[in-house]
């Protein structure tokens, strides 16, 4: 893995206009990825991270828009690119995998026909049916799809759930990208089907090359999978870091929370905190820290001041208050 930004977000702010007005759904939201890097993107749902990937791919539908920021890929800004530009960049250069399989697999194809789809589009295999069909059993063995030749031809309700995000996977990966955003990709199965696509998503990671950016709202996965991990909550970003500096040293209270709410095998009983209230309304987010009517070490200060991104170690920020220079802690 190297340390040169294969893609990079700077300040990039994605909103919706309702009837309640502005939301804020990415809100001045910067990250980076280097070459063959696994980054977790974590927190609640309504805190911002799929719309990211969205945003990433300019997949934000109307009347939602990105209105500032960058996207840099190769140093080249996705977000200064025409249509047919982009539509070169989505699933040949980056890929995603979305969170239901069952609602992104269209349901009138065979499942073997819609991963030869992305073949087709971008002309891989000299758009030679035979080649194509070739490849197309080469990715379904590769992310575990027995019996290739005989499920080619089978409907997407004929898949498991897992066989189902597998199928995804392998369309994710038929041009062979090198970013894969993957929102959610566990998130509808059980623990051991979750446990089998995370060792594919690293099989591919380790032997492809591809950098990975893993959305989530499980620490404790991220914390398994990825090098670096973002915390995001009400549309920013409030800590990032290594999974060490993240899950070891902690430092923003809403992270400490979600480290808390995770159940653990122990000898003796402990109690589960739950982060009291919900993420505020993004229409309508308070000044200052948006976590602070949720926090425990809250000072009236935080209600008052939009607090930036501090950095507590090297390649370590948080935005708190507590952990400026001169913050009590």
């Amino acid at each position: 893995m190297t340390h040169t930004p294969l893609l990079e977000i700077k300040n990039l702010t994605t909103v919706f206009p309702t009837r309640r007005g502005l939301v804020y759904a990415v809100n001045d939201v910067s990250l980076s990825l280097a070459q063959g890097e696994r980054l977790g993107v974590v927190g609640e749902s309504g805190c911002g991270k799929s719309v990211t990937m969205l945003s990433i791919l300019r997949l934000i539908s109307a009347p939602g828009r990105i209105v500032s920021g960058q996207i840099l890929f190769q140093g080249r800004d996705l977000l200064k690119l025409s249509n047919r530009e982009m539509r070169q960049v989505r699933g040949k250069d980056i890929a995603m995998v979305f969170q239901d399989p069952l609602t992104s697999l269209n349901p009138v194809f065979p499942v073997g026909e819609q991963i030869r789809e992305s073949l087709r589009i971008h002309r891989i295999a000299q758009n030679h049916f035979g080649r194509e069909k070739e490849r197309v059993l080469e990715l379904m063995t590769e992310v575990g799809i027995s019996s290739p030749m005989d499920r080619y031809r089978d409907y997407p309700h004929q898949f498991s759930g897992g066989m189902q995000q597998r199928a995804l996977i392998a369309i994710a990966l038929a041009c062979e990208p090198k970013i894969l955003l993957a929102d959610e990709p566990t998130t509808s199965l059980d623990v051991t089907i979750q446990a089998q696509i995370m060792d594919l998503m690293r099989r591919i990671n380790q032997e492809h090359g591809t950098a990975i950016i893993l959305v989530t709202h499980n620490l404790d996965l991220a914390a398994e999978f990825c090098q670096r991990i973002a915390v995001m909550y009400a549309g920013r970003i409030v800590e990032i870091g290594t999974t060490d500096q993240v899950i070891e040293s902690p430092q923003h209270p809403y992270t400490r929370g979600l480290l808390t709410c995770i159940p653990r095998i122990v000898a003796q009983r402990t109690r589960i905190e739950p982060i009291p209230g919900n993420v505020p309304d993004l229409a309508a987010v308070p000044p200052g820290c948006a976590f602070a009517e949720r926090c425990s070490l809250v000072q009236p200060i935080c209600q008052q001041e939009l607090v930036p991104l501090f950095e507590v170690a090297p390649g370590h920020h948080v935005r708190c208050l507590r952990v400026s220079p001169g913050g009590s802690k």
